[in-house]
């Protein structure tokens, strides 16, 4: 029969570690930590991203060529003025889409220039959709371009500056 200490099993089971040992499990521990808290802070700053989180901006509008004695364009959804509104847009990686209905009994072709951007002829009752992503601030004037050049109004692009980098 063999007798066993309780002393020596424990021992056995969970040997002591020198200082050096603990130091050293310590430091590896603390690197950990700190390595995960630079890529915790890293990552959520929104530096790395395996997915694009925002839509890029689309700004959208629509008018509409009207009648009553002469041509004027009349702003349907998005603008903040009924005839020949001033149409504005934001500067950089930003599309404006801008939907142009013919309400009127003749055709009438809008045309930007600066930007060389025009609709299709639009016959009564035809619409027509264009995209206009414009990389610097300006003004433009939009006109009616199926019989005459007819300016109509301005289209104004302008830069937007990011609330908190107006230190405020």
């Amino acid at each position: 029969m063999i007798i066993f200490n309780p002393k020596q099993i424990v021992q056995l089971q969970y040997p002591i570690m020198a200082k050096t040992e603990i130091a050293f499990v310590l430091s590896v521990i603390a690197v950990g930590l700190a390595i995960f808290a630079i890529l915790f802070t890293f990552i959520g700053l929104g530096t790395v991203r395996s997915a694009q989180i925002y839509l890029p901006e689309q700004i959208r509008q629509t008018v509409a060529f009207e009648e009553n004695g002469n041509v004027k364009l009349m702003g349907i959804t998005g603008t903040g003025e009924p005839d020949n509104p001033t149409l504005i847009t934001r500067a950089g990686d930003y599309a404006y889409v801008l939907t142009v209905i013919n309400l009127g009994k003749s055709p009438h072709q809008l045309y930007i220039d600066g930007l060389e951007i025009e609709t299709k002829l639009l016959q009564p009752d035809d619409q027509d959709t264009i995209m206009v992503v414009p990389k610097k601030p300006n003004t433009y004037h939009y006109y009616d371009k199926a019989d005459e050049l007819r300016m109509l109004g301005e289209l104004k692009v302008v830069q937007v500056v990011p609330k908190d980098s107006l230190g405020g």
